[in-house]
């Protein structure tokens, strides 16, 4: 049964059957040179289609802020960092999951970070600005909208003599802040004076730690640009190292060093420890023991060529230790281009060892027959009648003339110290000494501090500086 209402859709659907029938017909009469209705021809509305440019939509360039009506995308952890006074929004939320927190504040209008603390929320609607703060580990900043600019070390900048000021600008703290923001492709970090000045630059490599600076002045660096090392003059430790390195001066750079090809950070000059030239292999690196989890310090293991990459050439080779700050030294064996990344600068082996099993000598000795007495032999005895002379010696390496070994050019000791306590998974501060080259690195904290030692200076990593 029809309903009310149905014949008047269909007098609706067929005067719009008829209309689009009357259109059919009259495009067939145009194109074929008729003219429609109103007396227009084809070439007259072809003339007047040509007048008419179209363009393309393009949209608009949207700038996205923290004021929307939901909070950022996803959050970045923060270690070392709190938020300026006055961000917290509202008040502390109980009972909720590090899940439960980043979900609230995703869904909170103007939330941009929040610190957790065991069940306790705390919401946050400014992160543009971090305090740098040793050992908390509780805050989550935004990683997209309202996001964080820079972190406030309040310490003065080392002069690390690598990287150079790239302008000084004169204004406010906020507009210092937006001055690098805008030149993000070359300003990570810049100083405060607290006033007026700030100096930009393409990377703060140390602070000092010693007295912390009043109020806003200080460093301000990006996150992922953050100071590697916190520098405190003066003073050492007492307790054993559980290393030192030393460096030597002719693996030393000159100074300005100002690099213009790979070659330039590389020299095969022999020194102590290293033969230098061609047709000689360091051997494998007694540092790679620490990430291989194989102890191959006093002979040769399974994984001693676990850095080797396939190189077209030597360059090739240099370019790749260059790129890897922890490679030291590399072996390039030019017979099947391969490159052999050392995180040492010492040959192997460290001590001496029997050359046919590569095994760290066994003292023994013989009764000399001739002389009536016992001769001691420091790499065990050959059939009981005299030493054992077939040895490899301390940093001796191993000849082969498709191998060349070149050692990486030790930078700066204000650098280099700091340099090797990086490079070593498990260091946790260094200290080194300008009168002897020696540089002390602690995988664990020492307890027996050492001040107004003039030829002295404590480099702490950032992470575990306290």
């Amino acid at each position: 049964m029809a309903k009310k209402g149905d014949g008047g859709i269909f007098i609706l659907l067929m005067f719009f059957i008829c209309c689009v029938v009357s259109c059919i017909v009259g495009i067939i009469m145009w194109a074929n040179g008729g003219a429609l209705p109103g007396g227009l021809t084809a070439a007259q509305i072809a003339k007047a289609i040509s007048g008419i440019k179209f363009t393309q939509a393009v949209q608009p360039n949207i700038i996205q802020a923290g004021g929307g009506s939901t909070g950022s995308f996803n959050f970045d952890h923060v270690l070392n960092a709190t938020t300026v006074e006055g961000s917290d929004m509202g008040s502390l939320v109980t009972g909720k999951s590090q899940n439960d927190c980043d979900a609230l504040c995703h869904s909170t209008n103007g939330c941009v970070g929040y610190t957790i603390d065991g069940t306790n929320c705390q919401l946050k609607n400014n992160v543009t600005l971090l305090e740098f703060k040793p050992g908390v580990s509780n805050l989550y900043s935004s990683g997209d909208i309202g996001g964080t600019l820079y972190q406030h070390f309040p310490y003065s900048r080392v002069d690390d003599g690598i990287y150079k000021s790239l302008w000084t600008f004169n204004g406010s703290l906020a507009d210092a802040v937006s001055n690098c923001k805008a030149n993000k492709d070359v300003c990570k970090g810049f100083t405060w004076d607290g006033t007026n000045t700030a100096v930009m630059y393409p990377r703060v490599l140390a602070v000092n730690g010693q007295g912390s600076q009043s109020g806003q002045a200080g460093v301000y660096t990006t996150l992922d640009q953050q100071p590697q090392f916190v520098t405190i003059g003066n003073q050492g430790y007492a307790d054993t190292p559980t290393r030192t390195v030393t460096t030597v001066p002719q693996w030393s750079q000159s100074q300005p060093f100002n690099p213009t090809s790979d070659s330039d950070y590389f020299t095969n000059v022999a020194g102590p420890g290293w033969q230098g030239g061609s047709g000689w292999d360091a051997g494998p690196d007694s540092r790679s023991q620490k990430y291989d989890g194989v102890n191959y310090q006093h002979g040769l293991g399974p994984t001693a060529s676990s850095n080797t990459i396939t190189v077209s050439d030597l360059n090739g080779c240099m370019n790749a230790c260059v790129k890897n700050t922890w490679c030291q030294s590399f072996v390039f064996d030019s017979s099947v281009k391969s490159c052999y990344m050392r995180r040492d600068q010492a040959a192997w082996p460290a001590v001496k060892l029997d050359a046919p099993t590569n095994q760290v000598c066994t003292p023994g000795g013989y009764y000399d027959i001739s002389s009536a007495s016992t001769k001691t032999c420091d790499c065990g005895v050959i059939d009981n009648s005299s030493c054992n002379t077939n040895t490899i010696g301390p940093g001796s390496g191993k000849g082969d003339g498709n191998k060349v070994s070149y050692i990486r050019l030790n930078p700066p000791l204000a650098e280099y110290c700091p340099q090797q306590c990086q490079n070593d998974i498990n260091c946790v501060v260094g200290w080194y000494d300008t009168t002897n080259g020696n540089c002390n690195l602690y995988e664990f904290t020492p307890s027996q501090v050492q001040t107004n030692q003039s030829t002295k200076t404590t480099t702490w990593m950032l992470q575990n500086f306290s």
